[in-house]
């Protein structure tokens, strides 16, 4: 409707290894209705250090 804010993206993080399960999944979000930033790693402790904003990933959504 006219008027009406944008939906604000929301945060995915994918623990994944596999290049091809990566690809299924953002094309599945990319059709999606929701708006998404995908964020994307290889393994839990990658995923560990993504979410304490560390190693690398100083951006992390939700961080300072």
């Amino acid at each position: 409707m006219a008027g009406e804010a944008a939906a604000e993206p929301v945060d995915v993080l994918v623990v994944e290894e596999d290049s091809g399960d990566v690809l299924m999944i953002t094309e599945a979000f990319d059709q999606s209705s929701i708006p998404t930033r995908l964020h994307v790693v290889g393994n839990g402790e990658e995923a560990i250090s993504f979410l304490r904003a560390a190693a690398g990933h100083a951006g992390a959504p939700g961080r300072a």
